[in-house]
């Protein structure tokens, strides 16, 4: 339940934000028909994964993202409101993939660099995304007695794949 009403209320972030941004009725038909069309978002709704939330996050991030690097992010209390937004939709990509880190840092990086306006923000946010990973990776994890993968783990499901797939279709594999 948490997860289809998470996912609702993403679909509805970005909605009500293209809303704001005055895309055209065409563009938000599309939009709009995307997600209620496509067989993926439906099972957003029902299958508990991991993903599912990275997916969530990363979209609430890129509108913020979006929010801030095109003006559209009011001052005073809804400036720290979309920017606390932001930095939770960054967490939430993180804890949920944290491969999400490489998508989070050199897009915070080249904000940076970019954006001169919002320079501070986003150095913050690759300082802040560069702590977390550390603090996560060498305290964290440690202080709760996770074992760090290694490369036989990271493996294992490629090397179980190429030995399902010769052992059914050996005939079709080459030396």
């Amino acid at each position: 339940l948490t997860q289809a009403l998470f996912t609702m209320g993403a679909v509805a972030w970005t909605v009500a934000y293209l809303c704001r941004c005055r895309v055209s009725v065409q563009w938000l038909a599309a939009v709009l028909a995307f997600f209620m069309l496509n067989p993926r978002l439906q099972n957003y709704l029902f299958v508990l994964v991991k993903y599912v939330w990275y997916a969530l996050f990363m979209m609430i991030f890129v509108v913020e993202l979006h929010r801030i690097l095109t003006g559209r992010c009011p001052e005073g209390k809804k400036k720290r409101m979309y920017l606390g937004i932001l930095i939770a939709s960054a967490a939430g990509v993180f804890f949920f993939r944290q491969d999400g880190i490489y998508v989070l840092i050199p897009t915070a990086l080249a904000a940076g660099i970019l954006y001169k306006k919002h320079r501070r923000l986003f150095f913050c946010l690759f300082i802040s995304v560069c702590l977390l990973s550390v603090i996560y990776q060498k305290g964290i994890l440690p202080a709760c007695n996770v074992a760090n993968n290694n490369t036989r783990q990271m493996f294992s499901i490629p090397f179980q794949q190429t030995a399902r797939y010769v052992k059914e279709a050996g005939e079709d594999v080459t030396k």
